[in-house]
C-alpha cells in the first residue's frame, strides 16, 4: 500500500444491542437481530483490519459489553459513548485523530453485511491526494455509508436525513468537491427486514452465520466467538451471490 495511505483513523459508532435496529426488530426475533448486529460489526472491523501493513487506528464508539468484546477480538479500540449524539461522537473521534497526527479520518457504520476488505483500500486510494473528501452513498434513503475526510478539510459529519447531500454541500463550502464512490459492499446497510432479505439473497451463507452468532449468544458468550469472515473481492461475490 502506498505510504500516503497509511495514516487513517477509522471510527465505527454503535448502539447497545437493545437500542439498535428498532425497525428490524419489528419483524425479526430479538436474538436474530442481536446476532446480525454483532456479525455485521465483526465484518466491518475485519475489512478495516485486513490490511496488516497499515497503521490504522480503528475505534468503536458505544454499545455494551458484547460490542466491546467483538471490537477487542478484531483488534480495534473501544470506548463508551460520551453522550454527544451520533454526529458529536464521530466528530470528537475524528478531531482527536487529527490532533494525534492522522492524515485522514473515515466514518463507517457497523451494519454493512457485504463489505469487502478491498472496499477499504478503494476508499483510501480515492483520497490519496488528501485534498477532497470521499463519500459512499447508501443505496436508498439519501444516507451516507462512508465518509473519509482528510485532515485540514473542513467537512464534519452530518448523518441523518439527506446526509449525503449535506456532506456534498459542506465540501463545496470548504472550497473543494466530494468524490463519490459507489461500492456495492458499502452501499447496502441493514435497518429493516427488507434490507436483511436483500442481504440474504446476495450472500447465501449469511443466515448460517447469523445462526452461529445466535448460538454464541444463547451460550452466554462463553464459547469461542464465531468468525464471520469478509469478502475479499467482487469476483468472490459474483461467483456466490444469488440473483436479487
Amino acid at each position: 500500500m502506498p505510504e500516503d495511505l497509511k495514516r487513517t483513523h477509522v471510527v465505527v459508532p454503535m448502539k447497545p444491542l437493545a437500542e439498535s435496529k428498532t425497525r428490524l426488530r419489528e419483524r425479526v426475533p430479538k436474538r436474530t437481530a442481536d446476532a446480525l448486529v454483532l456479525l455485521m460489526l465483526q465484518r466491518v472491523l475485519a475489512a478495516v483490519t485486513a490490511w496488516s501493513d497499515t497503521k490504522y487506528n480503528c475505534e468503536v464508539v458505544g454499545g455494551g459489553d458484547d460490542v466491546r468484546r467483538v471490537a477487542a477480538a478484531a483488534g480495534a479500540h473501544w470506548r463508551p459513548d460520551g453522550g454527544r449524539g451520533l454526529n458529536g461522537e464521530i466528530r470528537a473521534s475524528m478531531e482527536a485523530a487529527y490532533a494525534q497526527g492522522f492524515e485522514a479520518a473515515l466514518y463507517l457504520p457497523g451494519d454493512l453485511p457485504l463489505i469487502r476488505r478491498d472496499d477499504i483500500f478503494e476508499l483510501l486510494y480515492a483520497a490519496r491526494k488528501g485534498n477532497r473528501p470521499v463519500a459512499v452513498p447508501a443505496d436508498n434513503g439519501g444516507g451516507t455509508n462512508a465518509l473519509l475526510v482528510p485532515a485540514g478539510i473542513r467537512v464534519t459529519p452530518e448523518l441523518g436525513e439527506n446526509s449525503y447531500v449535506k456532506h456534498r454541500e459542506a465540501a463545496k463550502r470548504a472550497g473543494t468537491t466530494q468524490r463519490t464512490m459507489k461500492l456495492p459492499g458499502v452501499m447496502l446497510d441493514v435497518d429493516t427486514a427488507a434490507d436483511y432479505e436483500r442481504a440474504r439473497r446476495r450472500a447465501f451463507r449469511l443466515p448460517n452465520l447469523v445462526t452461529d452468532w445466535e448460538i454464541w449468544l444463547i451460550e452466554g458468550m462463553k464459547t469461542p466467538m464465531p468468525t464471520s469472515g469478509v469478502y475479499p473481492s467482487y469476483m468472490w461475490e459474483l461467483l456466490r451471490w444469488r440473483t436479487p
